[in-house]
């Protein structure tokens, strides 16, 4: 499609799923969520892969962005490696927000009480089969770009039966032994500072990313290893499909897109679109296409208005 005249368009509406996407690298997630948040990705896998044809899923569903920055909504970037006697799992969300539903299935938000932004206060208390293992100061990262982070562990010291899941039950103390039996590490990676490429927002610090890390049949050891080899991926190149040009568009653009569908009038998309780094253009007025030039560009979104009011928004 050529911005500015007539072709193929993805409306987008308020409150929609933004993107629920499957990926073939960690690099192709970094770039839709270029502009909100930095994906990470395991250098140690304890020997596990991903199967062939194994993808990295992304979620967005009704972000706001404010100011260049994400403010509310579900986010999810997430892939599994191993079988399902040895599986890592890394689970990964912008920090801030709540846990993308889409199709992962993401076990600790199968009930709505664990999709909020601090899951794991009441992990234990709604799934008993799980006890708290304690903190653990990690750093994280490459040898001289790393990041020390406090991480808390759980495992799974408790049989999984009806009776052992009353709401008031205690949770049970593991120990680092216990994580053979099923681990779980989460933690939040803190902004990015400094031009290596890694930030994820326009001009300014990323959001912080809240990453778990769930493992089967892996012990403490190779949990810790795992996540101290959490890395940030570059964003792929941003290049759009001629057959869906809506194809791995950042979900900056997708949210700015809906708000600026939202904000109705033309001046108010503008001041929605300035906030968070984009200009607009007009593509189309009581259905009578603009002229434009066919350039694509990663900072404009572009609108189309009837009867003074933005019905429809695209990229570029």
């Amino acid at each position: 499609m050529e911005p500015g005249a007539a072709g193929k368009t993805t409306y987008i509406q308020p409150g929609s799923l933004d993107v629920d996407a499957s990926l073939k690298s960690y690099n192709g997630a970094a770039q839709m969520m270029d502009g909100a948040a930095v994906v990470y990705k395991p250098t140690y896998t304890a020997g596990l892969k991903r199967d062939p044809g194994a993808t990295v899923t992304v979620v967005s569903n009704d972000l706001v962005v404010t100011d260049g920055t994400v403010a509310s909504g579900e986010t999810y970037v997430g892939a599994t490696y191993g079988s399902k006697s040895r599986k890592l799992t890394v689970h990964e969300k912008i920090g801030g927000t709540t846990w993308g539903t889409g199709e992962q299935d993401l076990f600790f938000c199968a009930g709505i009480e664990m999709c909020n932004r601090d899951w794991w206060r009441d992990f234990p208390r709604l799934w008993p089969e799980w006890g708290t293992v304690g903190t653990v100061q990690l750093d994280v990262g490459e040898p001289g770009e790393q990041t020390t982070v406090t991480a808390r562990v759980f495992a799974k010291c408790r049989e999984k039966s009806s009776e052992s899941r009353p709401s008031d039950t205690t949770s049970p103390q593991c120990d680092e032994s216990d994580v053979s039996d099923g681990g779980l590490l989460s933690f939040t990676m803190k902004d990015l500072e400094g031009d290596s490429g890694k930030r994820a927002v326009r001009d300014k610090s990323a959001a912080t990313t809240d990453i778990v890390l769930e493992t089967e049949g892996l012990d403490w050891n190779a949990l810790i290893r795992i996540a101290q080899g959490m890395v940030p991926v570059l964003p792929a190149p941003w290049i759009p499909s001629p057959m869906d040009p809506w194809t791995h568009v950042p979900v900056t653009m997708l949210s700015t897109c809906a708000q600026a569908i939202a904000a109705g009038t033309l001046d108010n998309a503008r001041a929605v679109a300035s906030s968070n780094g984009f200009t607009v253009r007009v593509s189309m007025i009581d259905f009578q296409p603009q002229v434009g030039s066919t350039d694509v560009r990663q900072d404009r979104i572009n609108v189309d208005i009837v009867n003074d009011r933005i019905v429809n928004c695209t990229y570029g």
